[in-house]
């Protein structure tokens, strides 16, 4: 009967360590299944935080490369302004030397208008002047040929007045001859100066047959 006791304490012992055992082990088990749900749990978590990370850094690199674009627009719209402006400037700059160059055109043509004027003016004068001269040489000429004309209408009046001169003075020669023979010879004149008037109030007689 003791030995059944013994035997049916072992036996109880022996279960009761096996049931010891069994709790041990399901709770190791439960306890690794907890480490292995916390640590999957932890591999999530840590698996999200780098999915974030990544997003954020994804986003920020967006954001930068958003960034840049619209500095490298902001640069390329102020060069082409700048473009622009020099054009503009350009073109204002030519359009000033242009009109500086057509008022530069425009004052060299005046100039040379009245260059040309003034030449007209002092060609005209000269021609003036020179017919003036001319006139005047002409009527010069014109008085001396006058003078010479009257000096020889003088002379030829001058030659005449001294013909008949000479010729009155030989008539009155030859009167006085006649006479002379006449008184000289006693003779009678001809019966052609019976009714012969002579009468000498000048030097040179004048003769009327009456």
């Amino acid at each position: 009967m003791a030995d059944a006791g013994f035997a049916a304490g072992f036996a109880a012992a022996a279960l009761a360590t096996g049931l010891a055992a069994g709790f041990a082990a399901a709770a190791l088990t439960t306890g690794l299944a907890a480490g292995f749900a916390a640590a999957t749990l932890a591999t999530g978590l840590a698996a999200s935080f780098a999915a974030a990370t990544l997003a954020t850094g994804l986003a920020a690199s967006f954001a930068a490369a958003a960034l840049a674009t619209g500095l490298a627009a902001g640069f390329a719209a102020a060069a082409l302004a700048t473009g622009l402006a020099a054009g503009f400037a350009a073109a204002a700059l030519a359009t000033g030397l242009a009109a500086g160059f057509a008022a530069a055109a425009l004052a060299t043509g005046l100039a040379a208008g009245f260059a040309a004027a003034a030449l007209a003016t002092g060609l005209a004068a000269s021609f003036a002047a020179a017919a003036l001269a001319t006139g005047l040489a002409a009527g010069f000429a014109a008085a001396a040929l006058a003078v010479g004309l009257a000096a020889g209408f003088a002379a030829a009046v001058l030659a005449v007045g001294l013909a008949a001169g000479f010729a009155a003075a030989v008539l009155a020669a030859a009167l006085a001859g006649v006479f002379a023979a006449t008184a000289f010879t006693g003779a009678r004149a001809p019966s052609t100066f019976d009714t012969a008037s002579f009468t000498r109030p000048t030097p040179w007689a004048s003769f009327r047959l009456s």
